[in-house]
């Protein structure tokens, strides 16, 4: 099966996630895989027109785009779309035999004017975080038109059905994130520490809560908070870095995330509590369990996962107290877990949804 996927973000992005780890696994498969990256100004070095063998997938970058939404519908946005068909064509030979698989409705001016074997939207996210509220009913008027296009529909979370407006009797299937299947065997070598560690690994973006991590360093003196991801400008973190036991650093490489995990005796996914996180499967829930950590939540995401919740700030603290408790309980219960949502078999699902 040839599959091009029309991705969020770049090939080698810090935040690459889902769509990277799909496209690696139906390409380990056996299925030949594409990678369209999003074009980005930060491509602007490359050339214009690339095609790069990465592993088993090819990776397409296309020439940058501005970032203004209203370019797109403009003659700088015709232009741009009659270039980058053309080179589609050229690197992915006849579409009509390429399923297409996008996920983010940004792609939507190019794609339905296109023609795919099947073209399929995987909704990863609510709308608003491809955008921001600024752009949300540019973006939502591009979903319409995508889903109306759209052979099948994934969701990563139930509740992203109700998110989906008119979608009439589409083939909506259910696949949630995954873990890589090599996590669930590893035993990194923990470096040993003085004082008790919980951590948060991940975009320290809009949608953390930074009070609720703030509050339990205040209220677990004794404990160190480590927070490793990217920051962005519109997101300041002046909070965060006043406080003595946060620790804020940098954005690692997705091969040394497990070793900073197995070094956290506690491991957090602080989330806003709205309809951002409603519709949120984050791959962190995953990525923790398969290395056998407690996690403390401020949202319930999964109703099934062995973790612990704390939905008020109060409650998050003495969560995180018996989370460290009993963080040498049930280890094998979060592996076996996050088993069940190995990239493989979420990626075989997919497969057979399309066939």
């Amino acid at each position: 099966m040839k599959i091009a996927f029309f991705a969020a973000v770049r090939y080698h992005s810090i935040i690459s996630g889902r769509t990277k780890q799909l496209a690696l696994e139906l390409a380990e498969l056996g299925h030949d895989v594409w990678f369209v990256e999003m074009p980005s100004v930060r491509n602007s070095r490359l050339p214009p027109f690339r095609t790069a063998r990465c592993g088993k997938v090819q990776v397409v970058t296309l020439p940058p785009f501005p970032g203004s939404y209203a370019l797109m519908s403009s003659w700088v946005g015709k232009a741009w779309r009659t270039a980058a068909s053309a080179f589609l064509h050229r690197a992915l030979g006849s579409l009509e035999k390429v399923h297409g698989i996008v996920s983010n409705p940004w792609w939507t001016p190019l794609l339905t004017r296109l023609s795919f074997k099947t073209l399929s939207y995987d909704c990863i996210d609510h709308i608003s975080v491809h955008c921001g509220a600024t752009h949300v009913e540019q973006m939502r008027a591009w979903e319409h038109s995508l889903l109306a296009a759209c052979h099948h529909i994934f969701i990563i979370n139930p509740r992203l059905k109700e998110e989906l407006k008119d979608i009439g009797e589409k083939n909506i299937h259910l696949i949630p994130n995954g873990v890589p299947d090599a996590w669930l065997k590893l035993s990194p070598v923990v470096k040993p520490h003085d004082r008790p560690r919980t951590g948060f690994i991940g975009a320290i973006y809009e949608w953390v809560d930074q009070e609720f991590i703030v509050h339990a360093a205040d209220a677990l003196t004794d404990m160190d908070f480590v927070l490793i991801g990217p920051t962005r400008r519109q997101v300041p973190v002046d909070r965060l870095l006043a406080v003595g036991n946060i620790r804020l650093l940098p954005p690692v490489s997705f091969e040394r995330v497990p070793e900073q995990i197995a070094g956290m005796d506690v491991c957090l996914i602080p989330f806003k509590q709205d309809i951002v996180s409603e519709c949120a499967d984050p791959l962190k829930l995953y990525e923790y369990l398969a290395l056998g950590k407690p996690v403390v939540s401020s949202v319930n995401f999964n109703n099934t996962a062995p973790i612990y919740y704390g939905l008020t700030r109060e409650a998050f603290v003495q969560s995180i107290r018996k989370a460290f408790s009993e963080k040498d309980l049930d280890q094998e219960k979060r592996r076996s877990f996050a088993a069940g949502y190995s990239w493989r078999s979420q990626a075989e699902k997919m497969i057979t949804s399309l066939s």
